[in-house]
């Protein structure tokens, strides 16, 4: 990716940071403030050379989802639908990784350490 496509979405992260709106005050600036940052790097993931790889177009919707999700969660009564999107965003995430030997030649031994330490992090 080149750095030329990330300045608006680097310029759009300053601009949230400089101008912070509080939570207890929801207003249309605090929809755009939050949501142009991904909404720019969506288009920067957009902008690379078509078509898009499976991992390009699925980062891409994960992002989209997850503008949904920041723009539901400026106002306190949109909480459910912004964690619906953020789920539906991830879902996205995951299936961008690829999972081709993701868990290695024997997956069942895998799936034992996957639970072993899970299980030590309860």
């Amino acid at each position: 990716m080149d750095l030329s496509t990330l300045w608006p979405c680097l310029i759009s992260f300053a601009l949230y940071w400089i101008f912070y709106i509080p939570v207890d005050q929801p207003s249309a600036m605090a929809l755009i403030l939050k949501c142009l940052p991904t909404i720019n790097l969506a288009a920067a993931v957009d902008l690379q050379t078509k078509p898009l790889s499976h991992r390009q177009t699925m980062i891409k919707w994960g992002l989209a989802f997850s503008v949904l999700g920041d723009a539901a969660l400026v106002w306190p009564w949109g909480f459910l639908i912004g964690i619906i999107n953020f789920a539906v965003a991830h879902y996205f995430y995951i299936r961008s990784v690829p999972t081709a030997n993701f868990m290695g030649k024997k997956p069942a031994i895998s799936v034992f350490f996957g639970l072993v330490l899970y299980s030590l992090a309860l």
